[in-house]
């Protein structure tokens, strides 16, 4: 295996970033990033190894535009063929966010040491089938297999990644096979550690599933109480130059969506259809579209409208789910509806052997009415070039887009996890005080001139400082599940 050196990857230490969707300002030492008073902690979806949001266009009434769930324009403006990742958006010092693998190895030895842990608990089974979904450029793998865990020689793992353009860079500093199927290695005992990259999830059992910010990118839907009830906030594209103008057809769709799904935007509480009104973001800026078609940048549509929000009551199912997650929302209350990353975490259950875990390390909270009672600003978020970018709907495939997570969603469906703790007590629990002690007596050893392994060690402490920031990265959540 080729050595990514001190820092993860080809990027290095991360200096000066964004932490990708953390909630606050970190205090950076040398060589670690800065993290945000806003934060973001890495998704992500390109990160994502599930599908498209699969809801329809509603077909409207006269007078009123046709509109999409604002899952499909999230999916086509992230993971479409001109999307944020395709087109290069992802997580590094050279990219536009900062996630905790990016901050330095550190954060991959505690990996490690729980991986080792958990493979001793399940009988050290050779090999050990390890995914990591959501895996971008492929930083966290690169960290981990730098820290040279004891499961090493049965680890095979999986990096689930949904953009080819960041399954591209998987190659690099990793022990790569490219078809498992055809390479013996990778049913060889002690031929570990191998790597391979797949679009999907791959369909057999696993041992540990791992997903590092990948659940806050999964597309969402959105909705606003009304005097009336639940609105759900749709996204009106028929007067979007790049989808064909004012006269654009009222069922067109967003590419990459799936047309077979409920089409609930249209229909309200009792079954009728509503006429919606239109909307503009509270925060939005006014700025020139960027053409989804025309890639990231693209010039020639200054001046001409693009996606506005519209309100449509919710339809059935929706509502009454809100009504159960939120009874209490005020007026002009908005949050999120989080069916895709519901159904990935009951899904990958589902892919776990009897004693199996499930590891989600993400930026979230508890209910689903804390959000109600905050700014939709506050925790719907998009990222580009390591700051805070502007509306969701400006330049779709121009910037990330992110958006807290509701455990209470994901509980409902999946069931609770096994354990619910915060990302420093998680790195706590798994031995990270103890890296850093070995960190600090290397650098107060001092002795031999500086190589790539004391350039690690002395790191870690000034990593430990942002991973466990109280402000910043260290609020984030970890929850476990581990399958009976």
């Amino acid at each position: 295996m080729s050595d990514p050196g001190p820092g993860p990857a080809e990027d290095g230490p991360a200096v000066g970033g964004t932490s990708a969707h953390g909630p606050a300002a970190g205090t950076p030492g040398a060589g670690t990033p800065a993290v945000d008073g806003s934060g973001r902690s890495a998704a992500g979806p390109g990160r994502s190894g599930a599908g498209p949001a699969d809801r329809s266009t509603t077909a409207a009434p006269d007078g009123h535009p046709a509109t999409v769930p604002f899952s499909a324009f999230m999916a086509d403006a992230l993971y479409g063929d001109a999307g944020f990742y395709e087109t290069g958006g992802r997580a590094g010092r050279r990219g536009d966010f900062v996630t905790s693998p990016e901050v330095g190895p550190l954060f991959g030895a505690v990996l490690a040491r729980t991986l080792d842990a958990w493979w001793d608990d399940l009988g050290r089974p050779d090999p050990f089938l390890v995914d990591e979904h959501g895996a971008g450029p492929g930083t966290l793998a690169r960290t981990l297999l730098v820290a040279a865990p004891r499961c090493a020689p049965a680890l095979r793992l999986t990096l689930v990644e949904r953009t080819a353009s960041q399954r591209a860079r998987h190659t690099a500093h990793l022990p790569h096979v490219a078809d498992p199927d055809l390479d013996p290695r990778w049913t060889t005992g002690g031929a570990g550690p191998l790597v391979t990259s797949v679009e999907a999830a791959p369909g057999r059992p696993a041992h540990v599933i791992v997903a590092n910010e990948l659940l806050d990118n999964l597309p969402f839907d959105r909705f606003e109480r009304t005097a009336d009830g639940w609105d759900e906030v749709r996204v009106d594209l028929a007067t979007d130059p790049r989808r064909g103008g004012p006269d654009a057809s009222r069922s067109a769709s967003v590419p990459g969506s799936s047309a077979s799904a409920r089409a609930t935007g249209s229909a309200g509480q009792d079954g009728s259809i509503g006429a919606g009104r239109a909307t503009e973001p509270a925060d939005a800026r006014g700025s020139a579209p960027t053409g989804l078609a025309d890639g990231r940048g693209a010039a020639g549509t200054a001046g001409l409208a693009g996606p506005r929000e519209v309100l449509i009551p919710a339809g059935g199912e929706d509502a009454a789910d809100l009504r159960r997650l939120v009874p209490d929302a005020p007026a002009g209350a908005r949050v999120p509806l989080q069916r895709e990353a519901s159904t990935w975490v009951n899904d990958r259950l589902a892919d776990l052997v009897p004693g199996g875990r499930l590891l989600v390390l993400d930026y979230g909270v508890a209910t689903t009415a804390e959000l109600s009672v905050r700014p939709e600003s506050e925790w719907l978020r998009t990222y580009s070039g390591q700051d805070r970018s502007g509306p969701p709907l400006d330049e779709p495939g121009s910037r990330d887009i992110t958006a807290e997570v509701c455990l209470d969603q994901l509980a409902a469906l999946a069931g609770p996890p096994t354990s619910d703790e915060s990302q420093a007590d998680w790195l706590r629990r798994w031995g990270i005080d103890e890296l850093v002690a070995e960190g600090r007596a290397s650098w107060e050893a001092g002795g031999p001139p500086l190589d790539v392994t004391t350039l690690r060690l002395r790191s870690r402490i000034a990593e430990a400082e942002v991973l466990l920031d109280p402000a910043g990265l260290g609020t984030f959540r970890v929850w476990e599940w581990r399958r009976r």
